[in-house]
């Protein structure tokens, strides 16, 4: 749990433990309190860890259901990392 002003870098301390976490061979979940900024994290941050073989999704509740079986498919295999 990460707590601090707007502006502050909690988005860069969680991509940090991210990184750390997908090094060490784990996997990594970002949670947010609506759809609005999950998906600005995810904007965000896919692009960032994509540049260390990150692989990231998007998965709300607005998520069609064959999407959302793809996602937790890739969950479960560990194809994706975040």
């Amino acid at each position: 749990l990460c707590q601090g002003d707007v502006g502050s870098g909690k988005t860069m301390v969680a991509a940090a433990c991210i990184w750390f976490a997908v090094e060490n061979g784990w996997q990594t979940a970002l949670m947010a309190p609506t759809e609005i900024l999950a998906r600005q994290h995810y904007q965000g941050l896919a692009p960032l860890l994509a540049r260390f073989s990150i692989r990231c999704a998007l998965l709300t509740g607005s998520i069609r259901a064959k999407e959302r079986r793809e996602i937790l498919a890739g969950l479960a295999d560990g194809s994706i990392d975040l």
